[in-house]
């Protein structure tokens, strides 16, 4: 199955988000995202940092991109016995080694920090993903 290919870009300026409809219909604005060109506008260079959509969704049918904070709220057993714990794991969408994962921004009960891939997500994280904001959004604007 091949994977639906999009972007979006942050301006670095304006600090607004471009959409992938926005890039598809400014043919030039595209060049200066993902071609390298510098799009000008009023004689200077604006600065995008583009974004690859990773070909999944979250809880709610949102597309999950490249820099987008992921939240997996989950319940894990302490022992067979115990009633089951809340815990959650959060981290950023990034693309290392070859792969689109997330980078686990704090650790809980269950994950340490570091990189988890999609592929290990799938079969590590047991609970839903939702999409709480993206890396370069101020706290509390999503």
């Amino acid at each position: 199955m091949e994977r639906e290919i999009k972007y979006r870009a942050w301006h670095i300026e304006k600090k607004v988000m471009v959409s992938w409809p926005d890039m598809c219909n400014n043919p030039e604005l595209m060049r200066s995202i993902l071609g390298g060109e510098r799009y000008m506008t009023e004689g200077k260079p604006l600065i995008f940092v583009p974004m690859q959509y990773t070909g999944l969704k979250d809880k709610h049918g949102k597309p999950i991109f490249e820099g987008d904070n992921l939240l997996c709220e989950d319940e894990c057993p302490q022992t067979e016995l115990d009633p089951p714990e809340p815990y959650n794991a959060m981290g950023e969408v990034s693309f290392k080694n070859e792969s689109f994962g997330v980078i686990i921004k704090y650790k809980s009960y269950h994950y340490e920090e570091g990189f988890l891939s999609f592929e290990m997500m799938r079969t590590e994280w047991g609970g839903p993903i939702e999409i709480v904001g993206h890396k370069y959004e101020v706290a509390g604007t999503h």
